[in-house]
């Protein structure tokens, strides 16, 4: 195989991404449909890598607006991370302004910042997973919605 032709999985992960999904939903969707494909780690690594510099500065600017100080009685990691929520994703209505991976980048620096221990990290990360599954849940409805499957079968990936 010539080493500038993309395989069929960066093809199918490609297509994928050019419908609108995020980074994290076509992952999930990969690994539930399409691992039989093979190894998918080193295409994950590349484009989560490629997907974290196209949101850096967004995540900075969250995580400045996001940083608080302590509040008496009330647990920084968890307004912290309510607070990540809510610039990612405002009310929680409608979809997300910003992806997961977004939102993980803000957590990282906020957590860093103020040297949360494993046991505050999870607090913080508790309100963002909710992104996640969001993210997971439409992404499922997509795959159902749109006939990917199909898709990716006229496209000549699977």
């Amino acid at each position: 195989m010539n080493p500038e032709t993309p395989t069929r999985r960066a093809r199918a992960y490609h297509l994928l991404r050019e419908l609108g999904l995020t980074h994290h939903q076509t992952k999930h969707l990969i690994d539930l449909h399409l691992s039989h494909l093979g190894e998918w780690r080193n295409l994950f690594y590349k484009n989560l890598k490629a997907d974290r510099e196209n949101w850096q500065k967004p995540a900075e600017l969250i995580a400045a607006l996001s940083m608080k100080a302590d509040r008496v009685g009330v647990s920084l990691p968890k307004v912290v991370g309510e607070s990540i929520f809510r610039h990612c994703w405002g009310e929680g209505k409608e979809n997300p302004e910003c992806p997961y991976t977004c939102a993980s980048m803000a957590a990282l620096i906020v957590a860093d910042a103020h040297n949360f221990n494993p046991a505050e990290r999870r607090i913080l990360w508790k309100p963002i997973e909710r992104i996640l599954a969001h993210e997971r849940r439409t992404a499922d409805a997509m795959w159902e919605d749109r006939m990917l499957s199909t898709y990716l079968h006229i496209r000549e990936v699977l």
